[in-house]
């Protein structure tokens, strides 16, 4: 699922939407993989981040990158 998430990003690199969609994928794989739940969140975080310092999350989206932040603060102990 993933990968056909990636390919639609990188093929409609405007759509934030689909971007968006991918960080909730990456969100639930950290669940399912807590093995590399680190390298799932950074990524989405980094992709939320991105859509930030481009002005292209939504404000509905904004909390998501706190969320992020301290559940990766929670990995790292």
């Amino acid at each position: 699922l993933n990968e056909m998430l990636e390919r639609r990003v990188q093929a409609e690199p405007d759509r934030a939407d689909y971007a968006v969609d991918l960080v909730s994928s990456l969100w639930r794989m950290a669940d399912i993989e807590p093995d590399n739940a680190k390298t799932h969140l950074t990524e989405a975080l980094n992709i939320l981040r991105g859509l930030q310092e481009q002005e292209r999350l939504s404000p509905v989206d904004l909390d998501k990158i706190a969320a992020l932040e301290q559940r990766l603060d929670a990995l790292a102990g």
